[in-house]
């Protein structure tokens, strides 16, 4: 039996910000899974999000929420210190899944707690890096794979806004296209208070942040996130701007290399250099509502070992997505194609191991010295970054 609409449901947790907005596009996009209800507890941004999207059912308190509707997913949009009592409260609901937003973490404890939380839960926890679902980006992804540029030996990433807002999303795409290098060491430093400054949103960083990273295998990369990180001119006039528009990565081998920015692509394969433009809108929301595809079938993966129906749905959809596995330029990932039998790319328990390396090179900063990894540390590195970075700190 082929997989009907609105098979599974989903609901929102938090209607605050952007983001939400962009949680619910895509639905817009869905064939597996339908949006059914949201909640929050400031109600005119609730009905704003609800109204746009045509969302009938609506609640103050998710707790309510999660009870009468029982869903599959729950989409997470909240700050990062609410994080870990929300994911507690999921668990105990019996959802199979949920997508959080990032950053997931403030700092060392709770990034920890959470690491721990991911260890023993029966919940499965995806974090919103949508743009690992953006199909220029998995197109230069699936080619790095296929060794397309040989051994990969330097990752340059940047982006325009700090560590916090949009330097997770390049460090998870550092380890995209690291093919599971282990991270051996890195070296931090940092410069500027402004955001580590309390604020509502608990998204703390310094305002600019440059980390070397040094892998097991040879491999080194490069991040770059804030005020001193390049600007891609190519971006539209709005977004050369905005500090938002600024999102990059460079992967290079010993026979090529490829970029991926928010604007264009580029490769050098077998010594033709080849570029284009793409318009990163067009791509983004169907990218969001790949990943939940990808968290349908994490679900699924677990499924299909106790119940036959969901083992045979999962089996005609692939031989459905098939025929896109064979081109440069794939359609929806499936469980296969991500291996999410047995893990997801965005997985909550890889998500806090590439946090604890960004808490890494802030203490790297803090110390003037390189930092071993994994590390152990999970003692609080915000505070102190915050009192070395302040103006009071500076040297006369």
């Amino acid at each position: 039996m082929a997989c009907v609409a609105g098979d599974y449901r989903s609901v929102i947790i938090g209607a605050s910000g952007g983001r939400a907005r962009h949680h619910a596009l895509a639905y817009r996009h869905q064939r597996r899974a339908k949006l059914v209800a949201v909640s929050a507890r400031t109600a005119d941004k609730r009905d704003e999000l609800a109204d746009a999207f045509g969302i009938a059912t609506r609640y103050d308190d998710y707790r309510e929420m999660l009870a009468r509707e029982r869903p599959d997913v729950v989409h997470v949009n909240t700050p990062p210190d609410a994080r870990l009592e929300l994911l507690g409260q999921i668990a105990a609901a019996g959802v199979p899944a949920a997508i959080i937003e990032k950053p997931i973490a403030i700092d060392g404890p709770d990034c920890a707690a959470l690491a721990a939380f991911a260890r023993s839960s029966p919940l499965r926890v995806a974090v919103n890096h949508q743009l690992h679902y953006h199909a220029p980006r998995r197109r230069l992804q699936r080619l790095v794979a296929d060794g397309a540029i040989g051994t990969v030996r330097f990752i340059d990433a940047s982006t325009g806004m700090n560590a916090a807002y949009q330097g997770t999303h390049a460090l998870q795409s550092v380890f995209a296209f690291a093919g599971g290098e282990q991270p051996a060491a890195v070296l931090g430093q940092a410069s500027g208070a402004d955001g580590l400054q309390p604020s509502p949103r608990n998204h703390f960083a310094p305002d600019d942040l440059l980390a070397a990273i040094d892998f097991e295998g040879g491999l080194r990369a490069v991040l770059r996130c804030g005020a001193g990180a390049p600007r891609l001119t190519e971006a539209p006039p709005d977004a050369r701007e905005a500090v938002w528009g600024h999102k990059r990565i460079t992967v290079y081998g010993e026979r090529g290399h490829v970029t991926w920015t928010m604007w264009s692509w580029e490769t050098l394969l077998h010594g033709r250099l080849e570029r284009g433009a793409h318009d990163y809108w067009e791509h983004d929301a169907p990218a969001e509502s790949a990943l939940v595809d990808s968290v349908l079938d994490w679900i699924e993966s677990a499924r299909s070992l106790r119940e036959p129906k969901y083992a045979q749905r999962k089996a005609e959809r692939e031989t459905a997505h098939d025929g896109n596995r064979s081109t440069g330029f794939p359609g929806r990932q499936t469980a296969a194609d991500q291996g999410a039998e047995a893990d997801h790319p965005l997985a909550l328990a890889k998500a806090t191991a590439q946090y604890a390396v960004l808490l890494a090179a802030y203490r790297s900063a803090i110390e003037r010295r390189p930092l071993a990894l994994p590390a152990d540390d999970e003692s609080p590195a915000i505070d102190a970054l915050r009192a070395a970075l302040s103006p009071a700190a500076a040297p006369s």
